[in-house]
């Protein structure tokens, strides 16, 4: 796959600045909720102006209110489908795998990337699981390495499904737009 390949040429590039910003991503308490869209935000400059990651990027809180909402819709609608007896969460939560960076983008409401992505995913729900198998799985591998690995493995993870979800971008919007959804 080569969303590894450009994971790990992304870190390569400044990996000191990679591993820094995710610390402060996972170690700020609830951060991983408050922060998950400025997150992939930070992903999205860092990667597209070829730089280093700014840490300041992910305490920004222009948009802090719709990064809330699509944190707690994605919650919400993981915590549903959980209590249903498990299996629609095997359903639904691979094919949500892109709602956080659609939300960074600030072209839709938090809300309307939940929608955007059924839209898309519920005819790739294959492909959505099979790549998140096989990116879990490398990122499982830190177990290995004693959570050593951990610093870069997560930062690798998120790389990877930046670019994989750049890869999908157009279709997702266009699956989007087919239904009505968004501007």
């Amino acid at each position: 796959m080569d969303h590894f390949s450009f994971a790990w040429n992304t870190i390569k590039k400044n990996p000191g600045a990679w591993i820094l910003a995710h610390l402060a991503y996972v170690l700020v308490p609830f951060g991983t909720l408050l922060f998950a869209v400025n997150y992939c935000r930070m992903v999205h400059n860092a990667v597209q102006n070829d730089q280093a990651p700014q840490l300041s990027d992910l305490f920004n809180t222009d948009n802090l209110g719709n990064d809330i909402v699509t944190v707690l819709v994605v919650g919400l609608v993981g915590f549903v489908a959980a209590l249903l007896c498990v299996l629609p969460a095997l359903y639904i939560m691979p094919i949500l795998v892109f709602v956080n960076f659609l939300a960074a983008e600030n072209k839709i409401t938090g809300v309307d990337a939940v929608k955007a992505c059924f839209a898309w995913g519920k005819s790739q729900w294959v492909h959505c699981v099979v790549t998140m198998i096989v990116i879990q799985f490398m990122c499982s591998l830190t177990i290995y390495a004693c959570g050593a690995g951990l610093l870069v493995i997560t930062a690798f993870l998120h790389l990877a499904q930046y670019n994989w979800f750049m890869q999908h971008r157009e279709d997702v919007y266009a699956a989007a737009a087919a239904e009505g959804i968004g501007a």
